[in-house]
């Protein structure tokens, strides 16, 4: 028990840094990774907050997580819902509130200050992942794609990238929006798989000293459960 009160504990806090991770990205305006993307261009959009509409995208994929498990569906992976939310309102704290009237004109400063970021939420994310507990709906349903299909989790998950990359390039084109997609989302899309390879190994390493971890992420849980 006091593992898992460490562990979420934990878990809160490392989802409220993800989400001042993230809104300085969107603050340092040179792109950001596609799902965000996503996420911002429907915001410029339709004028509803980044956060919120990323609150909206994982309740969706919360609801297609429960249209292919159905029974399967553990009830622990509800907790993805309160998690989203906290991720989610993290980032119109940060964006709206916190950094509202932060802008900067160097370029260089700009990109330097995204790649840096990019680092820390590649650790942030990975000490989330490795913690084990249902975190991200996207993964989530990422996860159920594949117990259900057989496609392989990194092979969907890169597809989902693709898809928001095109769903994205569509509605600028269409709708007078501002462009979320620049050389950020290039940089992010090279960099933020091989520095999770990096990070998480180690930090896995540190969680079993701390006594926080089993050594197997919840993805892996899931699908050693169901297979």
């Amino acid at each position: 028990m006091n593992r898992m009160i460490r562990a979420y504990g934990l878990l809160i806090l490392l989802t409220i840094l993800a989400g001042m991770e993230l809104a300085l990205l969107v603050k340092m305006n040179v792109g950001v990774g596609p799902w965000d993307a996503m996420a911002l261009s429907f915001s410029f959009l339709t004028g509803i907050k980044m956060g919120t509409v990323a609150i909206i995208c994982n309740y969706l994929c919360v609801l297609g997580q429960l249209i292919l498990l159905k029974k399967e569906f553990k009830k622990i992976n509800f907790l993805q819902i309160p998690i989203s939310m906290l991720l989610g309102y993290s980032i119109n704290f940060f964006v709206y509130v916190v950094f509202k009237n932060m802008a900067f004109n160097n370029y260089i400063f700009r990109i330097t200050t995204n790649v840096i970021v990019l680092v820390s939420v590649a650790f942030t994310m990975g000490a989330i992942v490795v913690l084990g507990l249902p975190t991200f709906a996207l993964e989530g349903f990422c996860s159920a794609i594949h117990l259900k299909t057989g496609i392989p989790f990194a092979k969907f998950r890169q597809w989902v990238d693709f898809f928001c990359v095109g769903l994205v390039v569509i509605l600028t084109l269409v709708f007078p929006i501002e462009w979320s997609l620049r050389e950020g989302t290039i940089i992010s899309m090279v960099l933020f798989g091989p520095l999770l390879g990096i990070f998480m190994p180690r930090i896995e390493k540190l969680y079993e000293k701390w006594d926080l971890v089993d050594g197997k992420s919840q993805i892996e849980k899931e699908i050693e459960g169901l297979e």
